[in-house]
């Protein structure tokens, strides 16, 4: 019996543990975000492995706006260059902050990308901006950027 509860008692702890980070970076931000721009490079060396890329947003709950509007870009190994804009939804229409919010601070991960392979081994250098219509952006904490292992299935 006692063996039954030891072993139950493991799987509990590995079933309990989430996914760890192979990369994380984190900007954080004081004041006003501007030009400031959230960059990492990570080497890849297994391309037969399925990734996940997380971002996660801190903003204040008096941040001014229902979105925070953002800019991609990805480095490749070879010189290719690619950007793109995102529309980060932070509350709904109603005005309800999505995410955890804790005191004065919002928390909101979202999947950049989900379950990609990299194509080639190398450095990858990932880059992320605040690209609203403002110069500067009142309101947001920190960006941080991780890459997970996928999950087998």
């Amino acid at each position: 019996m006692k063996y039954l509860v030891a072993i139950l008692f493991a799987i509990l702890i590995l079933v309990s543990c989430g996914p760890t980070a192979i990369h994380t970076k984190t900007l954080d931000i004081e004041g006003a975000w501007t030009d400031d721009a959230l960059k990492t490079t990570i080497d890849i060396s297994d391309t037969l492995k399925k990734y996940d890329l997380v971002a996660t947003i801190a903003h204040q709950q008096d941040f001014g706006f229902e979105n925070l509007y953002l800019k991609i870009t990805t480095l490749f190994p070879d010189g290719e260059e690619l950007s793109s804009p995102l529309s980060l939804e932070l509350a709904s229409s109603m005005g309800i902050w999505n995410g955890k919010c804790s005191g004065e601070v919002c928390t909101l991960s979202f999947n950049l990308q989900k379950d990609f392979k990299f194509k080639t081994t190398g450095s990858y250098t990932f880059q992320i901006e605040q690209f609203s219509r403002m110069d500067s952006l009142q309101g947001v904490e920190n960006l941080t950027l991780s890459l997970y292992e996928a999950d087998a299935e």
